[in-house]
C-alpha cells in the first residue's frame, strides 16, 4: 500500500476523511464517515438513558401517593403485634399437610378437585 504524504492534493479529502500522523510521521488517512455512527450512538444514548431513567423515577413518584381514603382505613384498624402474635398462639401448627401445587403442564382445576375427592375420603 502507498503512503501518501500531506499535499495539496490530499487537502481536498480533509471534509471527509482527517488526516493523522502515526509513528513514522507519515500522514495517514482515518475515515471520519465510519465514526460519525457510533458517535451519534454514543451521545444520543447517553440522552436517551437519562430520559428513561426520568421515566422510572417519575413513575415511583406517582405509585408512591396513598389514597386519602385508604390512608384513613389504615388509620382506623388496630392492628397490632400483639393481636397478630394472639392469633398465631391460638392456630394449630403442629399438624399440618403438604398439598402438592399443579404441574406446568396439569390443569390445576382438575387437580383441586382430586385433592378435594382425596381429603373426603379420608375423612369418611
Amino acid at each position: 500500500m502507498k503512503k501518501r504524504r500531506w499535499s495539496s492534493e490530499t487537502a481536498a479529502w480533509l471534509p471527509q476523511q482527517a488526516w493523522f500522523a502515526n509513528s513514522c510521521s507519515c500522514w495517514v488517512k482515518f475515515p471520519c464517515h465510519l465514526t460519525s455512527p457510533s458517535n451519534l450512538y454514543l451521545v444520543g444514548g447517553s440522552f436517551g438513558l437519562r430520559e428513561f431513567a426520568q421515566i422510572r423515577y417519575d413513575v415511583h413518584k406517582l405509585h408512591g401517593k396513598v389514597d386519602p381514603a385508604l390512608k384513613e382505613k389504615l388509620k382506623q384498624s388496630t392492628v397490632t403485634l400483639e393481636s397478630e402474635y394472639e392469633k398465631l398462639e391460638k392456630s394449630d401448627l403442629d399438624n399440618w399437610e403438604n398439598i402438592r401445587g399443579p404441574r406446568l403442564w396439569e390443569d390445576s382445576r382438575t387437580v383441586q378437585k382430586q385433592q378435594r375427592e382425596a381429603i373426603r375420603l379420608k375423612t369418611e
